[in-house]
């Protein structure tokens, strides 16, 4: 989903709202978006948490790159936090899945246009 961070990400130029949108949909389809997806979707359906869509994770990676370092650590306390509010099996299976779609997707895949780096 188009907005300023997942833009700045892809290293979309500020400007107005509605050509950004039009530029970061373009940087995605060129980038292989929907084949990321679809591959991404795959690991997922062949794991325990089959709720989640590679969508909306690649969403969370791109917001997380445009956003500020602070921002991001404070993301990731969330998560760690929330992990640890798991039971142990549902953590090691939600930790399992994100470490087999960030093999898959690599950790900046979508870095052609020169965008932040991705939080890791």
């Amino acid at each position: 989903m188009f907005d300023s961070f997942a833009a700045n990400a892809l290293g979309i130029a500020r400007g107005k709202s509605s050509d950004r949108a039009r530029l970061f949909y373009a940087a995605l389809e060129k980038q292989g978006f929907a084949q990321k997806s679809e591959a991404g979707n795959a690991v997922i359906r062949a794991s325990g948490i089959p709720e989640l869509y590679a969508e909306r994770v690649i969403d969370k990676y791109l917001w997380l790159a445009g956003c500020t370092q602070q921002t991001r650590e404070k993301a990731k306390a969330i998560c760690e936090a929330y992990l640890q509010g798991l039971p142990s099996k549902h953590a090691e299976d939600l930790q399992a899945l994100a470490s087999a779609l960030a093999n898959l997707l690599g950790e900046n895949p979508f870095s052609e246009n020169g965008g932040e780096p991705y939080a890791t």
